[in-house]
């Protein structure tokens, strides 16, 4: 009976395990944790044997004082890790540096696209071409959508993953079959099928998942979340960063590298922040890393013990992170990414007062791959103030708002945003005066919304009056051998084929021409404007 006692305790830690994988590491707060289980385990196991066969032996009660020591343990750790006592180093796990607006934020042209695809609309946009996917009813698109840049242009990257354990099972033996894409300028969502199939996913179950690679790969690292990118060829990777801690044994985690896997082979290479980075790597934190690192930073300025909250600052993606309201509205993100004048991406988010939420003290621009943060001391609309506004404009048609993206327009500070309708689509354009944010346009096209924002700000630039040298008359004879007619712009023109040469008419110049057929002999005056042969004066030659 004891044996049978001690195999069933085992199969059950053995069971933790599998599920748990945790790191080798006390770093990693996951093993005191499996350890507990494991011991608490044994010690159920081993007392229920006892009270069935009234063995009071000590022996039996040693597993519950190992379980109470590593609970003790635990809570003794994670106190000591904790910002109650080490506020500073959460709070200097990293390092703002003040960015000049003027020289590092581009004037916003009618050319940019970037900042025009949300993430809601690229998930939309992907999830409609997964019928394209060999055996789509397998899997799912990944509601992740990056921004990424490949081969010059701006896309949304999302890999594929299995639909659920079922369909696991269906695929395994053929893998993934590639990722989704969205063109960030064109808006069109493509599958891109991987020349070997994607064997390891975060999605995938035993062999194929990406914890229990890296875990078997890396037996002592301590991860963060892992997200795809893929390299100049098109070939995905998951990037995955590892942690540290700076305080105690668990707290103020922050990466001190990070590893690459290639999707399809399961080959992994780790690199150490400091290392020259690959070229293609446009993301190496996750959202939740880099938001939480600023949360700290805001949150722990005189300490944690802060009840009158002096100074404290929270970020627009932290205070109000996936509120929505009762009627089905859209949850409110609290971010977004940009492209900055290097052409990097960049993750920003508004900086709020703890004890007002209706503006921006500034804002916050953070590097995807350097981990750089620049706080910009503008203060302005905080964004939902502007995204209320620019609803109110077209509120009879009841489009939403997009979570804003910041540019620079004439000089100055705006807020760039969508306005979707209920099925997703794109019907207008929207920009917001950061510093005013009762200064507001909204257009039918991007081009159209700039143009008519400036004219609102005054910044309307008067075009050009450009003069053009009178073109030179020539004059030709001959006949008619063909002859055609159209409406343009509500005037009628005619075309006419003289001697081979091709010559366009108005009507205005003579209205006789109604008559003129093939085979007449003509004389015109004309002369050439864009290279078409425009009649000055025609009239028929007996």
């Amino acid at each position: 009976m004891l044996v049978l006692t001690l195999v069933i305790c085992s199969l059950l830690s053995g069971a933790a395990w599998f599920i748990m994988i945790p790191a080798f590491s006390m770093v990693s707060s996951a093993l005191p944790w499996f350890l507990f289980i494991v011991a608490f385990i044994f010690s159920v196991g081993l007392s229920f044997y006892n009270a069935n066969n009234d063995d009071s032996t000590l022996l039996f009660a040693i597993p519950w004082s190992i379980t109470l020591f590593i609970f003790v343990f635990i809570v003794v750790v994670a106190l000591i890790s904790a910002p109650i006592f080490n506020s500073n180093p959460y709070r200097e796990a990293i390092t703002i540096e003040q960015g000049n607006f003027e020289d590092e934020f581009e004037e916003l042209t009618a050319g940019e696209t970037y900042a025009l695809l949300d993430l809601d609309t690229a998930q939309r946009l992907g999830d409609r071409v997964l019928g394209k996917v060999p055996n789509a009813t397998w899997y799912n698109v990944s509601q992740e959508y990056n921004l990424i840049k490949y081969q010059g242009k701006y896309y949304r990257i999302s890999p594929l993953e299995y639909r659920d354990l079922f369909a696991y099972f269906k695929a395994k033996s053929s893998g993934i079959p590639g990722y989704v894409i969205v063109d960030v300028g064109t808006k069109e969502a493509k599958f891109v099928q991987t020349t070997d199939p994607i064997t390891v996913s975060t999605s995938g179950k035993f062999s194929q998942n990406l914890s229990r690679v890296l875990r078997a790969q890396f037996p002592s690292y301590v991860f963060d979340q892992s997200f795809m990118e893929i390299d100049d060829d098109g070939n995905p990777y998951w990037v995955t960063a590892v942690l540290k801690a700076n305080a105690g044994l668990w707290g103020a985690r922050v990466a001190q590298g990070y590893v690459l896997t290639n999707a399809c082979t399961r080959e992994s290479k780790y690199y150490s922040i400091e290392e020259e980075k690959p070229e293609w790597l446009d993301h190496l934190y996750s959202l939740d890393y880099l938001m939480e690192k600023a949360a700290w930073h805001y949150n722990l300025v005189h300490g944690w013990w802060n009840v009158s909250h002096t100074d404290v600052f929270n970020t627009t993606y932290s205070y109000k992170r996936g509120a929505s309201s009762k009627t089905g509205e859209p949850a409110f993100y609290g971010y977004n990414t940009a492209v900055s004048k290097d052409g990097r991406i960049k993750v920003y988010t508004g900086l709020t007062p703890a004890n007002n939420t209706e503006s921006n003290v500034g804002f916050l621009m953070i590097d995807c791959v350097s981990g750089e943060y620049k706080y910009y001391d503008i203060p302005g609309a905080e964004e939902s103030s502007a995204q209320s506004v620019v609803e109110g404009i077209i509120q009879q048609m009841g489009y939403e708002s997009t979570f804003p993206v910041m540019v620079k327009i004439a000089g100055n500070p705006a807020y760039l945003m969508n306005l979707k309708d209920k099925s997703g689509l794109i019907q207008r354009y929207a920009i917001v005066n950061y510093l005013n944010y009762s200064q507001a346009f909204v257009g039918t096209t991007f081009e159209e919304t700039l143009d008519g924002y400036l004219e609102l700000i005054g910044e309307k630039k008067e075009e050009p009056v450009i003069i053009e040298e009178p073109a030179e008359i020539f004059e030709a004879e001959g006949v008619i051998l063909e002859k055609y007619q159209a409406e343009v712009n509500g005037t009628t023109y005619f075309y006419y084929v003289i001697d081979d040469e091709l010559y366009k008419a108005s009507i205005l110049i003579n209205e006789a021409q109604v008559m003129f057929k093939p085979g007449y002999r003509v004389k015109l005056s004309y002369k050439t404007m864009n290279g078409m042969n425009v009649v000055t004066q025609i009239e028929k030659n007996p």
